[in-house]
């Protein structure tokens, strides 16, 4: 029987070798080091900087307290804080990705840097998003638009923390109930 076993691990590591299972991890590896899997904006589109993003918030915000809340929701304030957001989360990727030991080293080594600093700005750029995509929800549920409103509101509950905003939480969850006749 041991005849057998060495020419099956033979064969495969043959297979392994040659040339088409070199070519697929090749492939394999250039698809993951792509540099399209990191494409942050869409191309002709600009990273909005932080400076700017405030005013976008306070275009968007007073279209919606004007009551033009399609104008609001067209502002992109949400998905631009988004983009910011996730790019600031991004810098801290190494951070979140230590183990225990490696983590605690970081954070000696970063006493006196903005780390802590990064990960709140990009934690109240997420809150302020999760506002303003109900606020969208809640602009297309009070024009009849009731499939942009269920796909914003679903989106919103999706990364809504029911602690962090209970009534933001409570808001939408009431809005879905009663676009599916929930009482």
């Amino acid at each position: 029987m041991r005849p057998v076993t060495t020419i099956k691990i033979a064969t495969v590591i043959a297979l392994m070798t040659g040339p088409a299972f070199s070519q697929n991890t090749l492939s394999d590896s250039r698809e993951e080091s792509s540099l399209s899997r990191y494409q942050v904006v869409e191309d002709g589109e600009e990273l909005v900087k932080l400076r700017d993003l405030q005013a976008l918030e306070d275009k968007a915000k007073a279209a919606f307290s004007d009551g033009l809340c399609l104008e609001g929701a067209d502002v992109g304030f949400a998905e631009h804080a988004n983009v910011a957001a996730n790019v600031l989360r991004q810098s801290l990727e190494p951070f979140y990705s230590a183990d225990r030991d490696d983590s605690s080293a970081i954070i000696q080594r970063s006493a006196n840097s903005d780390l802590a600093n990064v990960e709140r700005a990009s934690n109240n750029l997420l809150l302020k998003r999760n506002e303003y995509w109900l606020l969208e929800a809640k602009c297309y549920f009070e024009k009849g638009d009731f499939d942009n409103a269920l796909n914003r509101t679903y989106r919103a509950l999706e990364y809504i923390h029911p602690l962090d905003q209970e009534a933001l939480w409570i808001e939408a969850r009431e809005m879905m109930f009663n676009m599916i006749g929930y009482e």
